[in-house]
């Protein structure tokens, strides 16, 4: 479940956005590509996953950030407190 392009047709969710406010389609990983995200990437927090010896920061591949961000939910959290992400960038409806 989520608010993805794929899923809302999928659906027939014909009451969703299927864009971002960036223009791009909202897709899983969106949030670490949106180009209005990306403008404060280096306020982006640095994500523990696995432990606090391999930290991910925000500097280096997006590919390897998002899959640390949706296994740490600390980081996630502030993540979208830094981005607003799903409340200002990429609002559900």
């Amino acid at each position: 479940h989520g608010d993805f392009e794929q899923y809302h047709q999928r659906f027939n969710h014909s009451e969703a956005l299927l864009t971002c406010s960036c223009g791009e389609a909202k897709g899983v990983d969106h949030l670490v590509y949106c180009r209005k995200t990306l403008v404060r990437r280096q306020q982006w927090p640095t994500l523990y996953p696995f432990s606090r010896q391999e930290p991910i920061g925000p500097i280096g591949s997006l590919e390897r950030y998002f899959k640390g961000l949706i296994t740490d939910s600390e980081g996630f959290q502030a993540f979208l407190d830094v981005t607003d992400f799903f409340q200002k960038i990429c609002p559900r409806y």
